[in-house]
């Protein structure tokens, strides 16, 4: 099937970068992360996650989280709120300063093969935040995840958006800025706090 955003073999699939779930942990444990990694696995995927891109889950067996933290991205499929099937991702990182982040993650190419309206975003934008059309469900989605995760496992904070896991990271946990291309999630006493991305 052409433009087929479920499979792993389309490399265009896995273009465009990515539209994520990121989780701020403190510590470096592997408990957690595992947790965290669990609870995205049965509430986000279809068929839990698998080693390998270059072959269809239908090819693969699901990896067990039982067995341990994978090394690298663990691969899999969802069916996001636009509600056609498309390949996802997880990734852990463990940084130096005793954090680290959890990331779920659905490529652009692919998200945009469900939902035509996603287009060239990022670069296509103009002075007016019409991306939130589209981005408002999604964020939703993904910020329904989080509640679940830490439902079970508590973490520092959490991006929802495009390309969170990067310059938006660097900022003071509990610092959210009146203007935000991302959403922010803080935990306050059993619950988390949104603020939905402004532009």
């Amino acid at each position: 099937m052409m433009d087929d955003p479920s499979s792993f073999t389309d490399e265009e699939n896995w273009r465009g970068g990515f539209y994520e779930l990121a989780m701020e942990f403190a510590g470096t444990a592997d408990g957690p992360l595992l947790k965290g990694l669990e609870v995205i696995r049965d509430a986000a995927t279809l068929d839990g996650f698998h080693t390998a891109r270059d072959r269809e889950p239908a090819g693969q067996v699901p990896y067990a989280l039982e067995s341990g933290l994978p090394t690298g991205h663990l691969y899999g499929l969802t069916r996001p709120p636009a509600g056609r099937t498309c390949v996802c991702g997880a990734l852990v990182s463990r940084f130096d300063d005793g954090t680290s982040w959890l990331i779920f993650y659905l490529p652009l190419e692919a998200l945009g093969r469900t939902d035509r309206r996603v287009g060239a975003f990022p670069f296509n934008e103009d002075d007016e935040p019409s991306s939130l059309a589209w981005r408002r469900p999604l964020d939703d989605w993904l910020v329904s995840l989080a509640r679940r995760v830490y439902g079970v496992v508590r973490f520092r904070r959490a991006l929802v958006g495009f390309e969170t896991y990067g310059e938006e990271t660097e900022q003071t946990p509990g610092a959210v800025p009146e203007r935000r291309s991302c959403g922010y999630l803080l935990p306050r006493e059993e619950t988390l706090d949104y603020w939905p991305a402004t532009d």
